[in-house]
């Protein structure tokens, strides 16, 4: 496969404080975030290599908000045993550890599909997009919801499996998802997407 960095998007999933960042809302016992811990750097030195070719960065931030969440999420929400996470104007909503630059697009979500009620799928569109590649958290909700659906979109779909990351304890989940993914595009480590350039 080869692939044109100007018709290239990376996604970079919901790499907020609230996800995976210690003394955050996820931070609790029995629940371990070392994996996701260790994805900004690797995160930022792929989009570092990314942007000097070409390819379009969006990044995307799940923002709850009590107001005007869809009443399907309020009632997820609402069945959980903590405070929402992400919560509109909190520091948990915020990205953590990750390089966004001037000329990276940021969006706000809210729901797990990053194309959901938001501008991205015109985004894609208007840029002439035709391969997404996709990292962040976590691979088994938003990464997942994203994944298929751009595939469903009709893009040449990518998933980084080295930028990709769920809570500790869940590495079969991941590599279940992992799998799961081959069906709805390509999987790759973030080496082997370089070399597609």
């Amino acid at each position: 496969m080869k692939l044109e960095p100007t018709r290239t998007m990376l996604l970079v999933v919901d790499m907020q404080k609230d996800f995976y960042a210690p003394g955050f809302g996820s931070d609790r016992p029995g629940r371990g975030h070392r994996a996701m811990q260790a994805l900004p750097g690797k995160i930022n030195a792929v989009t570092q290599e990314l942007r000097l070719r070409g390819v379009k960065l969006v990044f995307t931030k799940y923002i709850f908000d009590p107001e005007t969440a869809p009443n399907n999420y309020k009632e997820v929400e609402g069945a959980n045993d903590r405070p929402p996470l992400c919560l509109i104007g909190t520091e948990g909503a915020e990205l953590g550890g990750i390089d966004v630059q001037e000329g990276d697009v940021v969006i706000e979500k809210a729901t797990h599909d990053c194309f959901a009620g938001t501008e991205l799928l015109s985004l894609a569109r208007g840029s002439n997009i035709e391969t997404v590649v996709v990292t962040g958290v976590r691979t088994e909700i938003c990464v997942l919801a994203t994944a298929t659906r751009a595939f469903a979109e009709g893009f040449r779909t990518i998933v980084l499996s080295d930028l990709v990351g769920t809570r500790d304890e869940k590495t079969e989940t991941q590599e279940v998802m992992l799998e799961t993914f081959k069906y709805f595009g390509h999987v790759l480590t973030s080496r082997d997407l370089i070399k597609q350039f």
